[in-house]
C-alpha cells in the first residue's frame, strides 16, 4: 500500500477498517500504524505456526489441536526463531475491545467522543467480555445478546441510541469502522 500517498481521510478509513481485522493477518506496518509503536517483525512466526499445524494434521489426521499444544508451539517459535511472536499472538486472542483501546484511533480520539464511547459502548462490551471470561455464562448466548443490543430492533438498542441527534459526533466517529465494528467488540 502506498500509505504516504493517501490523504488523511482515506488513511483513517483504512485504519478503521483494519481495526477489527484478524490481527494474525495484518502486516507489520499495519500493526505499527494501528498501535503507533514500532513492533518486532513477527509475521514469520505465523508462517511457522501454520507449518506446525499442517504437520500435526498430517501426522494425526482428524485430531484437533489442543490449546495447550498450540500455546507450547507458539512459545517455542518465540524462543527459538521469532522473539516477540508470543506477545503478538496473545494480542490477537484478546477481545477486540481490549486491542482497540491500545490503538491510536482510540487513544487519539476527541475527548468528548472517547468519553461517550467509554461510557456507552466500551464499558458495556467489557462487561460482556468479563462475563465470558468468568466461565459462569454461555459465551454464545453472551455474544448473541451483545449483537442484539447493538443491532436489534427497538428503542433500547445501541443503533437506536446512536441515531439520536445528540449522538451525532460519536456516530460520525464510528462510521469509518463499518456497520459491524461495535458488534465485533466482544469477539477475539
Amino acid at each position: 500500500m502506498a500509505w504516504a500517498t493517501l490523504d488523511p481521510v482515506t488513511r483513517r478509513q483504512r485504519l478503521a477498517y483494519l481495526a477489527s481485522a484478524n490481527w494474525d493477518h495484518l502486516t507489520e506496518l499495519e500493526k505499527e500504524l494501528l498501535t503507533g509503536t514500532k513492533r518486532k517483525p513477527v509475521s514469520q512466526g505465523y508462517a511457522y505456526l501454520e507449518q506446525a499445524k499442517a504437520e500435526y494434521r498430517k501426522t494425526y489426521p482428524g485430531e484437533s489441536i489442543k490449546r495447550s499444544q498450540l500455546v507450547a508451539v507458539v512459545k517455542q517459535i518465540d524462543k527459538q526463531a521469532v522473539p516477540g511472536f508470543y506477545v503478538d499472538w496473545l494480542r490477537g486472542r484478546q477481545p477486540l475491545i481490549h486491542r482497540f483501546e491500545s490503538m491510536t484511533l482510540y487513544t487519539e480520539a476527541p475527548a468528548a467522543v472517547k468519553a461517550q464511547f467509554d461510557a456507552y459502548i466500551g464499558s458495556q462490551a467489557k462487561r460482556v467480555v468479563q462475563a465470558a471470561a468468568s466461565g459462569n455464562y454461555n459465551n454464545s448466548q453472551l455474544r448473541a445478546g451483545w449483537r442484539n443490543y447493538v443491532h436489534g430492533t427497538g428503542p433500547n438498542t445501541l443503533t437506536a441510541w446512536l441515531n439520536d441527534p445528540e449522538q451525532a459526533a460519536l456516530r460520525r466517529w464510528l462510521e469509518p469502522f463499518g456497520p459491524n465494528f461495535t458488534a465485533s467488540l466482544v469477539e477475539p
